[in-house]
């Protein structure tokens, strides 16, 4: 398998009649998914704000806003699977979303090449929760909920990058495709269902099912492949399992600290395997291949939310983060270098729960956040990278925002808490920051004026719609 080619003529110049609109503004939801290009100049992050965003590594300023991902929260559902990666020549990201579409872009410009779009339906049928991308980049595998509407029964889809042909549809699976693990020699697919389906391995040359291990009572949300083809799995029913290259259970262990251990990451050398839990604050340290728990991250002090996503740097160095969070820290990255994992160095990253941890070739590590924000430490442990959003955080205002008598002006903070006051005019479409000097706030936004207090805790009336008039008499 060769390097992914350069996209095809007549593609690229349709590509080219397509007029997408650049907004320079920061994400709008939680950031789930960032990656680095292979050189380390550039960052692309997806979002649930239904964007893909690229980012000179430098400087944090934005190359390219990547729309078409429509990819609403639902009460009562997971997060939606949003993913981003870069091609292995570094000239391609794809993209995967609820919008039940997989995009090809180019990256140096953000130019869409193609959108791969397997068969769809009505509700959440054709829903992409995960993607994996060969190691050669000539093919990507994707999956959700693809194919249960008309066949009780969910498939991956294989398509070929450089042409977006589809090559192949591989049925049988019985529950929706949480998660895909693509194995580093790339002779594998690996498989993690929702419900209590369990994992199965897929043999790339030809498609055939190596094998499956049904043997799980929850939903699988932690797959990580070792040099060695060896593969890890977390699982929601509290357990953390090994198979060998053919899916043969080598070990199956009770997660010591939790009831949900949410990622796992094996060591560099294959000798160990982190477990970060999303249910505890807690990160344990299993050997390879037995998974006896040999060691834990000393996280004395600290108290509330969890440490889910793990990492181990180039060094070998244990990284750890999550919901945790405290005034003093806001949601940091943890590291431990010593070989008991006892010495703890606390790096500044986030206000909101960090999303994810990256590890670089150059012995750093990037990280996102639910800020959202993302940033990159270098080997040195020293932050080279803090890119904060570019829009407003409304947190810790309620008490704060103002609308104008007619509704059509409102007047907030940028910052969290209120902060570099601005207004916006509705009608206008524009947004003023408020300097009292230069840029008074107009009269309609002085008195008279609703100030929106109050509202903690109100109930939406039928339709999801508040009446703002009656809360501000009856509670302001």
């Amino acid at each position: 398998m060769g390097e992914l080619g350069p996209a095809p003529a007549e593609l690229a110049a349709a590509a080219s009649q397509v007029h997408w609109q650049r907004i320079l503004v920061g994400h709008r939801g939680g950031i789930r998914s960032a990656a680095f290009s292979p050189d380390g100049s550039r960052v692309l992050t997806a979002s649930e704000d239904a964007t893909a965003r690229l980012w000179n590594a430098q400087n944090g300023q934005e190359i390219a806003t990547l729309y078409g991902l429509d990819i609403p929260v639902r009460e009562g559902r997971q997060p939606p699977g949003v993913s981003g990666a870069f091609s292995r020549d570094g000239t391609r990201i794809l993209t995967v979303s609820d919008d039940k579409t997989l995009r090809l872009w180019v990256l140096a410009s953000g130019e869409p090449i193609r959108v791969l779009r397997p068969q769809i339906g009505a509700g959440a049928e054709g829903e992409l929760k995960a993607v994996a991308l060969s190691p050669d980049a000539q093919y990507v595998v994707t999956g959700g909920w693809t194919g249960f509407a008309w066949e009780k029964v969910n498939s991956l889809y294989l398509f070929e990058t450089a042409s977006g042909r589809l090559v192949r549809r591989v049925g049988g699976l019985p529950q929706v495709i949480n998660r895909l693990a693509w194995s580093r020699d790339g002779h594998y697919v690996a498989v993690g269902l929702a419900g209590a389906n369990g994992v199965r391995l897929f043999a790339t040359d030809d498609w055939h099912e190596v094998g499956k291990d049904a043997d799980y009572t929850g939903p699988i949300y932690g797959l990580s492949f070792d040099e060695a083809g060896r593969l890890a799995v977390a699982a929601f029913d509290g357990y953390i399992r090994l198979y060998d290259a053919a899916l043969r259970r080598v070990a199956k262990a009770k997660a010591p600290s939790g009831a949900r251990p949410y990622a796992v990451a094996l060591t560099p050398d294959g000798s160990a395997l982190a477990v970060g839990y999303n249910d505890t604050l807690a990160v344990d340290i299993l050997s390879a291949p037995d998974l006896r728990r040999v060691g834990a991250a000393n996280v004395s002090g600290l108290s509330g939310g969890s440490l889910s996503q793990v990492a181990w740097g180039r060094d070998g160095a244990l990284l750890a983060g999550g919901s945790y969070w405290s005034a003093a820290t806001g949601s940091p990255i943890f590291r431990w270098a010593d070989s008991r994992w006892n010495k703890r160095t606390t790096l500044p990253a986030a206000d909101e729960t960090v999303m994810g941890i990256v590890p670089l070739a150059d012995g750093g590590f990037a990280y996102a956040s639910a800020d959202p924000s993302f940033g990159r430490y270098d080997a040195q442990q020293n932050r080279v990278l803090k890119r904060q959003p570019d829009i407003a955080d409304l947190r810790g205002q309620i008490e704060n925002l103002r609308l104008s008598a007619d509704g059509t002006r409102v007047s907030f903070g940028l910052e969290k808490g209120g902060g570099k006051p601005a207004w916006f005019d509705a009608g206008a479409r524009r947004l003023t920051a408020h300097d009292p000097a230069l840029n008074p706030l107009p009269s309609s936004l002085d008195i008279p004026c609703i100030p929106l207090c109050g509202m903690l805790g109100v109930k939406p009336l039928i339709g999801g719609l508040l009446d703002l008039r009656q809360e501000a008499r009856g509670r302001c």
